[in-house]
Protein backbone atom coordinates (compact mmCIF):
# COMPACT_ATOMS: atom_id res chain seq x y z
CA UNK A 1 0.00 0.00 0.00
CA UNK A 2 1.44 3.23 -0.36
CA UNK A 3 2.63 5.83 1.98
CA UNK A 4 0.04 8.49 2.95
CA UNK A 5 2.29 10.97 1.91
CA UNK A 6 2.47 9.38 -1.47
CA UNK A 7 3.92 12.80 -3.45
CA UNK A 8 6.39 14.07 -1.68
CA UNK A 9 8.53 17.54 -1.89
CA UNK A 10 11.62 18.14 -3.91
CA UNK A 11 14.51 17.15 -2.18
CA UNK A 12 12.76 13.85 0.01
CA UNK A 13 13.10 11.45 -3.21
CA UNK A 14 15.73 9.47 -1.21
CA UNK A 15 12.86 8.61 1.43
CA UNK A 16 11.82 6.34 -1.52
CA UNK A 17 14.61 4.90 -3.20
CA UNK A 18 16.61 3.60 -0.12
CA UNK A 19 19.25 6.03 -0.29
CA UNK A 20 18.50 7.34 3.43
CA UNK A 21 21.30 6.47 5.36
CA UNK A 22 21.20 8.25 8.28
CA UNK A 23 18.44 10.83 10.46
CA UNK A 24 19.26 13.98 12.16
CA UNK A 25 17.64 14.70 15.61
CA UNK A 26 16.81 18.36 17.36
CA UNK A 27 16.77 17.04 21.25
CA UNK A 28 14.72 20.03 22.74
CA UNK A 29 11.05 19.68 21.98
CA UNK A 30 11.42 17.37 19.58
CA UNK A 31 12.55 13.78 21.57
CA UNK A 32 12.49 15.96 25.36
CA UNK A 33 9.02 18.13 26.23
CA UNK A 34 11.98 20.37 27.80
CA UNK A 35 10.33 23.53 25.57
CA UNK A 36 7.40 23.15 28.17
CA UNK A 37 9.83 23.36 30.99
CA UNK A 38 11.45 26.58 29.21
CA UNK A 39 7.98 28.04 28.49
CA UNK A 40 7.05 27.52 32.27
CA UNK A 41 10.28 28.57 33.87
CA UNK A 42 10.24 31.76 31.41
CA UNK A 43 6.56 32.61 32.47
CA UNK A 44 7.96 32.40 36.05
CA UNK A 45 11.16 34.53 35.35
CA UNK A 46 8.97 37.19 33.92
CA UNK A 47 6.55 36.90 37.07
CA UNK A 48 9.57 37.56 38.94
CA UNK A 49 10.06 40.96 37.55
CA UNK A 50 6.24 41.40 37.19
CA UNK A 51 6.44 41.45 33.25
CA UNK A 52 3.88 39.58 31.85
CA UNK A 53 4.91 36.46 29.38
CA UNK A 54 5.52 37.76 26.10
CA UNK A 55 4.76 34.63 23.47
CA UNK A 56 6.11 36.22 20.60
CA UNK A 57 9.45 36.87 22.69
CA UNK A 58 9.75 33.09 23.71
CA UNK A 59 9.08 32.31 19.87
CA UNK A 60 12.41 34.13 18.73
CA UNK A 61 14.24 32.56 21.71
CA UNK A 62 13.06 29.02 20.75
CA UNK A 63 16.09 26.72 18.92
CA UNK A 64 18.85 29.14 19.79
CA UNK A 65 21.53 28.49 22.17
CA UNK A 66 21.76 29.86 25.12
CA UNK A 67 24.35 32.77 24.70
CA UNK A 68 22.16 33.64 21.51
CA UNK A 69 18.90 34.80 23.71
CA UNK A 70 20.77 37.52 25.84
CA UNK A 71 21.00 39.99 22.87
CA UNK A 72 17.36 39.28 22.22
CA UNK A 73 16.94 39.86 25.58
CA UNK A 74 18.47 43.02 25.77
CA UNK A 75 16.35 44.23 22.47
CA UNK A 76 12.68 43.49 23.61
CA UNK A 77 12.80 43.63 27.23
CA UNK A 78 11.33 46.75 28.85
CA UNK A 79 14.14 48.97 29.80
CA UNK A 80 13.89 48.61 33.24
CA UNK A 81 13.88 45.32 33.20
CA UNK A 82 17.99 43.89 33.92
CA UNK A 83 17.79 41.40 30.52
CA UNK A 84 21.16 39.44 31.78
CA UNK A 85 19.55 38.67 35.21
CA UNK A 86 16.46 38.00 33.66
CA UNK A 87 18.22 35.77 31.65
CA UNK A 88 20.27 34.02 34.62
CA UNK A 89 17.05 33.48 36.47
CA UNK A 90 15.48 32.30 33.84
CA UNK A 91 18.23 29.24 33.32
CA UNK A 92 18.91 28.79 36.75
CA UNK A 93 15.15 27.94 37.19
CA UNK A 94 15.25 25.88 33.85
CA UNK A 95 18.06 23.77 34.80
CA UNK A 96 16.90 22.99 38.59
CA UNK A 97 13.14 21.86 37.01
CA UNK A 98 15.36 19.43 34.82
CA UNK A 99 17.75 18.50 37.49
CA UNK A 100 14.84 16.61 38.70
CA UNK A 101 13.33 15.05 36.12
CA UNK A 102 13.77 15.20 32.36
CA UNK A 103 10.57 14.67 30.33
CA UNK A 104 10.13 12.76 27.26
CA UNK A 105 8.19 13.33 24.71
CA UNK A 106 5.23 10.57 24.06
CA UNK A 107 6.02 9.14 21.01
CA UNK A 108 10.05 9.57 21.44
CA UNK A 109 10.80 6.25 22.54
CA UNK A 110 8.57 4.51 19.77
CA UNK A 111 10.16 6.60 17.42
CA UNK A 112 13.99 5.99 18.30
CA UNK A 113 12.95 2.33 18.43
CA UNK A 114 11.80 1.73 15.27
CA UNK A 115 14.71 3.88 13.48
CA UNK A 116 16.97 1.94 14.58
CA UNK A 117 15.78 -1.27 14.08
CA UNK A 118 15.03 -0.62 10.16
CA UNK A 119 18.84 0.07 10.70
CA UNK A 120 18.92 3.53 9.79
CA UNK A 121 21.48 5.70 11.99
CA UNK A 122 20.87 8.25 14.61
CA UNK A 123 22.32 11.63 15.76
CA UNK A 124 21.61 14.74 17.68
CA UNK A 125 22.09 18.16 16.32
CA UNK A 126 20.94 20.70 19.49
CA UNK A 127 21.69 24.01 20.45
CA UNK A 128 22.42 22.75 24.51
CA UNK A 129 26.01 22.12 25.28
CA UNK A 130 26.86 19.13 24.61
CA UNK A 131 27.84 17.90 28.22
CA UNK A 132 24.29 19.11 29.18
CA UNK A 133 22.12 17.45 25.85
CA UNK A 134 24.24 14.19 26.98
CA UNK A 135 22.98 13.98 30.76
CA UNK A 136 19.84 15.13 29.48
CA UNK A 137 19.23 12.37 26.82
CA UNK A 138 21.05 9.43 29.60
CA UNK A 139 17.85 10.59 31.94
CA UNK A 140 15.36 10.39 29.50
CA UNK A 141 17.13 6.66 28.17
CA UNK A 142 17.94 7.98 24.62
CA UNK A 143 21.44 8.79 25.00
CA UNK A 144 22.56 4.77 23.65
CA UNK A 145 20.35 5.32 20.65
CA UNK A 146 22.43 7.80 18.96
CA UNK A 147 26.43 7.41 17.46
CA UNK A 148 26.84 11.43 17.71
CA UNK A 149 25.67 14.40 20.04
CA UNK A 150 26.59 17.54 18.24
CA UNK A 151 26.06 20.28 20.88
CA UNK A 152 25.83 24.51 19.83
CA UNK A 153 29.34 24.54 22.03
CA UNK A 154 30.63 22.73 19.46
CA UNK A 155 30.19 25.48 16.73
CA UNK A 156 30.82 29.04 16.23
CA UNK A 157 27.40 30.13 15.15
CA UNK A 158 24.19 28.61 16.72
CA UNK A 159 21.50 27.67 14.82
CA UNK A 160 19.49 28.97 12.69
CA UNK A 161 23.08 28.89 10.92
CA UNK A 162 23.88 25.73 9.34
CA UNK A 163 27.11 24.77 11.18
CA UNK A 164 25.71 22.67 13.46
CA UNK A 165 23.84 20.62 10.58
CA UNK A 166 27.44 20.88 8.40
CA UNK A 167 29.42 19.23 11.40
CA UNK A 168 26.74 16.72 11.98
CA UNK A 169 26.65 15.47 8.61
CA UNK A 170 31.10 15.39 9.01
CA UNK A 171 30.35 13.10 12.28
CA UNK A 172 28.26 10.71 9.67
CA UNK A 173 30.78 10.96 6.81
CA UNK A 174 27.80 11.43 4.92
CA UNK A 175 26.17 13.60 2.45
CA UNK A 176 22.72 15.80 2.95
CA UNK A 177 21.21 13.47 -0.01
CA UNK A 178 21.96 9.90 2.65
CA UNK A 179 20.07 12.42 5.61
CA UNK A 180 17.04 13.57 6.69
CA UNK A 181 16.53 15.98 9.52
CA UNK A 182 13.88 15.90 12.10
CA UNK A 183 13.42 19.18 13.56
CA UNK A 184 10.37 21.11 15.67
CA UNK A 185 11.25 25.18 15.97
CA UNK A 186 11.11 27.05 13.05
CA UNK A 187 14.96 28.02 13.78
CA UNK A 188 16.10 24.88 13.88
CA UNK A 189 14.25 24.17 10.38
CA UNK A 190 16.25 26.92 8.68
CA UNK A 191 19.42 25.93 10.06
CA UNK A 192 19.04 22.41 8.64
CA UNK A 193 17.79 24.36 5.04
CA UNK A 194 20.50 26.19 5.41
CA UNK A 195 23.06 22.88 5.11
CA UNK A 196 21.21 21.27 2.49
CA UNK A 197 19.37 19.33 4.32
CA UNK A 198 15.66 17.70 3.53
CA UNK A 199 13.94 18.16 7.04
CA UNK A 200 10.49 17.00 8.49
CA UNK A 201 9.10 19.61 11.30
CA UNK A 202 7.25 18.04 14.31
CA UNK A 203 5.89 21.53 15.40
CA UNK A 204 5.89 21.66 19.67
CA UNK A 205 5.14 25.20 21.35
CA UNK A 206 5.97 26.78 17.78
CA UNK A 207 3.91 26.67 14.63
CA UNK A 208 5.38 26.42 11.62
CA UNK A 209 5.84 29.90 9.87
CA UNK A 210 4.47 31.30 6.93
CA UNK A 211 7.83 31.37 5.02
CA UNK A 212 9.08 28.22 5.78
CA UNK A 213 5.61 26.35 4.36
CA UNK A 214 6.28 28.25 1.23
CA UNK A 215 9.57 26.41 0.54
CA UNK A 216 7.49 23.24 -0.19
CA UNK A 217 9.36 20.83 3.35
CA UNK A 218 7.28 18.76 5.56
CA UNK A 219 5.52 19.30 8.69
CA UNK A 220 3.19 16.84 10.38
CA UNK A 221 1.51 16.40 13.87
CA UNK A 222 3.66 13.82 15.29
CA UNK A 223 6.83 11.15 15.26
CA UNK A 224 4.13 8.70 14.59
CA UNK A 225 2.88 10.06 11.61
CA UNK A 226 6.55 10.74 10.61
CA UNK A 227 7.09 6.99 10.68
CA UNK A 228 4.44 6.59 8.22
CA UNK A 229 6.84 8.62 6.20
CA UNK A 230 9.98 6.55 6.50
CA UNK A 231 7.27 3.30 5.85
CA UNK A 232 8.83 1.71 8.96
CA UNK A 233 8.11 0.65 12.54
CA UNK A 234 4.57 0.66 13.48
CA UNK A 235 3.59 3.66 11.25
CA UNK A 236 4.24 1.39 8.19
CA UNK A 237 1.20 1.26 6.07
CA UNK A 238 -0.66 -1.68 6.65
Amino acid sequence: MASSYPILPAGFTHLQDGNLKAIICDMDGLLLDTEAVSWHTFCAASRAVSHEPDEILFAQLTGLSGPAHRPILIATLPAHIDAIAFDADWKQRYHQMLSEHVPPKPQAAAFLQAVRHAGIRLSVATSSQTPKAETNLEKAGFLSFFEHITGGDQVAIAKPAPDIYVRALQKLGLGPENCLVFEDSNNGVRAAQAAGLAVIQVPDLQKPSDDLMAEGYLSVPSLQSALSILKIGSGSPE
